[in-house]
């Protein structure tokens, strides 16, 4: 009986706490949110301003000039998404552990050597005029809200105690520069390649980087027609010696990959001791990447514009969805800004005024990521005083140190220094300098001592150098014209992208923008770079301005989807191109509509069609069906299943999960015994590079060396990997679904999105602040792209975050977004968008000028007499 007792108390005083801690976030979340109306006296305005909102609190602002504009806005999104936007910045400047403690100090301290905050200080200094005064008036309206609501915060800031400072432009550019290192590929990537380079020569390691299929689709390819480009010839000896420029030229295709001559790596002799720094670094960049939510590679946009009609002059329609990590809240925020000289409709990102992909009385714009190659790694050569490094001319000059303070909760600050070659902070060595007398404080890591006393790692990215995009989005909301777009998006920088133009004529229009390093000659863009040998160098970077553009092509519409830029490229532009299996499929799909309305947008924009998947297939399936007496009753009905699929990636069906599951097996067998286990597993962190790869091995009439598995005395051919990978395969799905029923194995049941809160690592918060597991369709091959790592397969962390379509024609914008406008879980506007998205529907938003009917005030603001 006592036993019960003791039992049934903890029981409720279990239950009592629960209750307790449910209701504290209740009421903290409760008392963060907005009043139904609020009226405002500010003197930092000249003119009234009101702030309108729809059922899903869409803000229509309407205000009488452009500095009372921006100030709006910068109130509506501090209103809704203020912690969310004192997160980026804090991230951009390393100063997460003052609100997240030890946890994040090695975050930290990678932003500050990569020195966003340095460069947004520069930016700052030489931005157009006008753009600052907006981005002023914007951060007095963040402050205002600050300043007028201390006591009714967004919970974030209570459960984590702390408040938040003034805002200023500078936290803009950070956020913005931010955007960018999340969609550089290439300072992810290329620490990998390096590993693998020095694990199995430069040759070898740039054979996995796949070449652009040469009937696959270029962006501009309407600017000359498409000629066939050889293709790449696979090496099969894996022990060659890297000899003169003739020998490679021959073995590698240079003009359509872009790898240039890799015969200067002869000077440098394999070392274990830069494989192990690179590998270890490799590792570390991963983690951080995971850490902060930029996990997943396929970070770009679908983006098309078509003219409505064929034969008749009609207006052009544009649709756009952008694929970032999937999150709550979201990454994106709608909203529609009115005043005398602007209307413009859209999506914001929160921290940044200005309107990525919309469109105004006159034209519309949305972009997607050229996938540039903006960043490349050197490998330093350090003197055998570990103070001092070797230039190129042969110089020993020694390391400059710089003191800096991390300032961690509830803990001591984190005294360190940061060191520097001429070039930038050292990489590898960020946690490991107390004392710049003394680099090795440990003494008892010789694996650190090794490789560092050696060699260390230096970097150049494209995000370090100055640019003005916020003048080119301010422009954007006020061109009426294509030579108005084109002025507007010449001051664009990083990253790199392909803006898309439609207007109210019918012209569509594209333009590729951006910079591009300028590399010396022998320069390899795609592995670390000798930073003491001559030729390997930056020479400076410049402007992407002899590009050719497009503009009302014959084909009636221009698209782009992170594929190839151009089949002519006289100069390297990267070789990190995604899968052409999307843009085939937009082109296809554009290319059947004599009219093209709003609606076909919508669909297109959720279809999961692969012809990666049907090309794969095609290309496996006779190997498979080569001894079907070696396969079992159920390992028949997978390939029968298989056969008669139509490669759409639907969650309501068995064959994508057929399909996906294969394609682990084989990617596995086929690369993971030649590299390892450790760098296998990097190697498949960039998710778009190993399917494009096995796609051509598979392709070849000829086996490749690669098949081979080296750790057998057998060797293994194309055929028996594909049928083994195949087997294996079958055999996981019937572990991991426990049945041998193919026809239960559906797709969604574990491809899934799990839309969660930035502080879902506290248990508390994750319960009410995450979305429970949706089950989706798509693949990072599939118009509707869903991303997941081919590490952790099936748990989706990146896809369309946002939908946006603009028919020219039309008095309305159609858009959603992966969440809602509020970032308060308790808010009704938190998720309310959430269904919408995931089942293909959108929120029509009127263009007029006037709120439309289902808008209601919210927020008024009167200036008070100066």
């Amino acid at each position: 009986m006592e036993f019960f007792k003791k039992f049934a108390a903890i029981i409720i005083s279990s239950l009592i706490l629960i209750i307790s801690v449910f209701l504290f976030l209740k009421h903290i979340a409760n008392v963060s949110l907005p009043d139904d109306y609020e009226e405002n006296k500010t003197g930092q305005i000249n003119s009234q301003v009101k702030i309108y909102r729809n059922l899903y609190g869409i803000p229509h602002i309407i205000a009488n000039n452009e500095k009372d504009l921006f100030f709006a806005i910068g109130y509506a999104h501090a209103q809704d998404r203020l912690w969310q936007m004192d997160y980026l910045r804090r991230l951009g400047k390393g100063r997460l552990s003052e609100i997240f403690g030890k946890t994040s100090l090695s975050v930290d301290i990678f932003m500050r050597a990569i020195e966003i905050e340095k460069t947004a200080h520069e930016i700052n200094k030489r931005i157009n005029k006008t753009t600052l005064e907006l981005l002023n008036s914007y951060s007095n309206g963040i402050n205002y809200f600050i300043a007028q609501n201390k006591k009714k915060l967004p919970y974030e800031f209570c459960v984590l105690d702390y408040t938040p400072d003034n805002w200023s432009p500078i936290d803009c550019i950070i956020i913005q520069r931010l955007i960018a290192l999340e969609l550089s590929v290439s300072f992810w990537a290329d620490i990998t390649n390096g590993a693998i380079a020095e694990r199995l020569g430069p040759i070898r390691a740039l054979e996995l980087l796949p070449s652009y299929p040469a009937q696959a689709p270029c962006i501009l390819d309407s600017s000359y027609p498409a000629i066939t480009v050889k293709k790449k010839q696979q090496i099969q000896d894996t022990n060659f010696n890297v000899g003169t420029e003739s020998f490679l030229e021959k073995k590698l295709n240079i003009v359509e990959t872009g790898l240039r001559p890799v015969s200067t790596f002869k000077t440098i002799k394999k070392d274990r001791q830069k494989l192990n720094l690179l590998v270890h670094t490799g590792q570390e960049l991963n983690a951080i990447r995971m850490s902060i939510g930029m996990d997943g590679n396929s970070k770009g946009s679908n983006i098309w514009a078509i003219k409505k009609a064929k034969k008749t002059k009609s207006p052009a329609i544009l649709a756009n969805d952008s694929h970032m990590p999937l999150g709550l809240p979201s990454q994106w925020y709608q909203i529609h800004a009115t005043c005398p000289t602007i209307n413009v409709i859209g999506l914001t990102i929160p921290g940044i005024p200005f309107i990525f992909s919309g469109r105004n009385n006159n034209i519309s714009w949305g972009y997607s990521n050229m996938n540039l190659d903006d960043c490349d790694f050197f490998i330093e050569k350090i003197d055998a005083d570990t103070n001092y490094y070797f230039t190129p001319n042969g110089q020993r000059i020694r390391f400059n140190y710089v003191k800096d303070t991390v300032k961690i909760k509830d803990s001591e600050n984190y005294v360190y220094y940061r060191k520097y070659s001429q070039r930038s902070a050292v990489l590898n060595e960020l946690n490991n300098i107390k004392n710049h007398y003394n680099i090795i404080n440990d003494k008892k890591d010789n694996f650190k001592q090794n490789f560092i006393k050696k060699y260390c790692i230096t970097f150049n990215w494209l995000g370090n150098k100055t640019s003005y995009e916020f003048d080119a989005l301010y422009k954007l909301t006020r061109a009426k014209n294509w030579f108005q777009f084109r002025d507007a998006i010449n001051s664009w920088g990083i990253p790199s992208v392909n803006f898309i133009y439609a207007d109210k004529s019918g012209n569509i229009g594209l333009s590729a923008t951006g910079a591009i390093p300028i590399r010396d000659k022998e320069c390899k863009p795609q592995i670390p770079n000798p930073g003491w040998i001559r030729g390997y160098n930056w020479l400076g970077y410049k402007k992407l301005n002899d590009l050719p553009t497009l503009y009302n092509p014959p084909k009636r519409f221009v698209s782009a989807a992170n594929n190839k830029l151009w089949r002519y490229e006289p100069n390297y532009i990267s070789c990190y191109w995604e899968n052409s299996s999307r843009m085939q499929r937009i082109n296809n799909l554009l290319n059947l509509y004599d009219e093209y309305n709003s609606r076909e947008a919508e669909i297109m924009q959720l279809d999961v069609y692969s012809s990666f998947a049907k090309e794969l297939l095609d290309c496996t399936i006779p190997s498979i069906q080569k001894q079907p007496e070696r396969l079992n009753e159920l390992q028949r009905q997978a390939l029968r299943k298989l056969k008669k699929w139509d490669c759409l990636m639907s969650q309501h069906t068995a064959s994508p999960m057929l399909f996906s599951q294969f394609l682990i097996r084989l990617i596995k067998n086929t690369f993971e015994d030649e590299l390892g286990e450790n760098l296998f597993n990097q190697f498949i962190s960039v998710s778009n590079l190993p399917p494009g790869r096995i796609m051509e091995l598979v392709a070849d009439t000829v086996s490749s060396s690669w098949f081979d598995n080296v750790r057998t005395s057998d060797y293994e051919e194309k055929d028996y990997i594909i049928q083994k990978s195949f087997k294996e395969a079958v055999e996981d799905l019937k572990n991991m679904y426990g049945n041998e029923d193919i026809n239960l194995w559906k797709y969604g049941t574990n491809n899934k999105i799990e839309l969660k809160h930035i502080l879902s690592f506290n248990n508390l918060i994750k319960s009410a602040s995450n979305l429970e597991p949706f089950e989706s369709g798509g693949s990072n091959t599939t118009i509707n792209a869903m991303e997941w790592n081919l590490s952790e397969p099936y748990k989706i962390v990146s896809g369309p975050s946002m939908r946006f379509i603009a028919d020219m024609g039309d008095t309305v914008v159609y858009t959603s977004i992966a969440g809602g406008i509020s970032g308060d879980p308790f808010s009704d506007y938190y998720s309310n968008q959430v269904q919408l998205w995931l089942n293909g529907g959108y929120i029509a938003l009127p263009v007029s000028k006037e709120p439309g009917s289902s808008f209601k005030l919210r927020t008024f603001f009167e200036p008070t007499q100066r």
